[in-house]
């Protein structure tokens, strides 16, 4: 008679697990811990477990936690790449080519959903979080920093605190553009921003108006609207309806809301760039195939992404080591718009 076959049900017994468990493991999906992960293949390998025998047991399988607010993913936006899918998207590809998972968590307006998370998370021994903190008040960002060790926050430089960052530098390229736009002759400006909930929509503000009135270029019209192609085109309709003096370039703070606006000036019969001129700003993949291609600015959201990662895996955490705080340059991307 043959050796005994080794299953699932004798590794959950070596293990003391439920049979599930052990499943989730050897196939490497989410769900546990990885302490469990790591007690489960050893005890497939004392027992002489293998599911195939040309696949050895991988121990490499960990968990990258990506925490988020709901407010960055509308109804309005699902069949439109933006800026927090494609992260998203490159956050997990990061994560499955280090042999990782990406586990997602949405928080809402409530502050005990940062603690429920956070409870959550720790039931992983050392959990490592990446922290979208574009909307991250300073003490709910402390309660993070208090509760999980290995922690990146993504999308927000915070100066007077030391945590480990990785965001965008926008300040060089609002210079660069307001730069370009006088030197191509547009005499006056219009604003069509969004509505200053993400701290990084204030930073690149800021940066607009001091070095706007430091050039004296006049912005003649400023619109705050949300971001989206149906908003932005709306608003734009009800501004010149009501007479509102038309800019001779529009600056927005999403290629949705430039695309928006453009298909608006198009459908009145209104000439880009001849008449209008218009800047978006991320560079997402339909800025390049509107009807007159957008220029804007580029955040390479996939940089991001793989040096959040690789900060999570690679820094040291904890006790003296000093944080880092990196900041990518961003890219004035020219096309036929302005």
């Amino acid at each position: 008679m043959g050796k005994k076959k080794v299953t699932i049900y004798d590794v959950a017994s070596q293990a003391g697990v439920s049979a599930s468990s052990v499943t989730l493991a050897l196939n490497g999906k989410p769900g546990i811990s990885s302490k469990t992960r790591s007690l489960i293949i050893d005890a497939a390998n004392k027992v002489g477990y293998a599911k195939k025998e040309d696949r050895p047991l991988v121990s490499t399988f960990g968990n990258i936690h990506y925490v988020i607010s709901k407010m960055h993913f509308r109804d309005s936006d699902k069949y439109i790449p933006h800026f927090h899918n494609l992260l998203m998207q490159a956050i997990q590809q990061c994560c499955y080519d280090n042999k990782m998972f990406m586990i997602l968590h949405y928080f809402g307006d409530e502050p005990q959903e940062h603690k429920h998370i956070i409870d959550i998370i720790n039931t992983e021994n050392d959990p490592m979080v990446l922290l979208q903190g574009s909307n991250i008040d300073n003490p709910v960002l402390e309660l993070w920093m208090s509760s999980i060790k290995r922690l990146v926050v993504l999308n927000n430089y915070y100066d007077n605190i030391d945590v480990n960052t990785v965001s965008f530098d926008s300040q060089s390229c609002v210079y660069e553009l307001i730069d370009y736009l006088q030197k191509k002759g547009y005499e006056n400006i219009g604003r069509l921003r969004s509505y200053p909930i993400a701290h990084t929509i204030q930073e690149r503000e800021r940066y607009f108006v001091e070095y706007a009135n430091e050039k004296n270029y006049p912005v003649i019209c400023d619109l705050v609207v949300d971001p989206t192609l149906d908003e932005s085109s709306a608003c734009i309709l009800k501004y010149i309806e009501q007479g509102g003096a038309l800019p001779r370039v529009l600056v927005t703070d999403s290629d949705k809301q430039a695309l928006g606006a453009m298909h608006a000036l198009l459908n009145l019969g209104f000439r880009v760039p001849d008449d209008i001129a218009i800047v978006g700003n991320n560079d997402l993949p339909l800025a390049a195939s509107a009807p007159v291609p957008i220029t804007t600015n580029r955040l390479d959201w996939a940089q991001l992404a793989r040096i959040g990662v690789w900060v999570l895996m690679n820094h040291t955490f904890g006790g003296y080591n000093p944080c880092l705080k990196i900041r990518l340059t961003e890219k004035l991307i020219i096309r036929d718009s302005a």
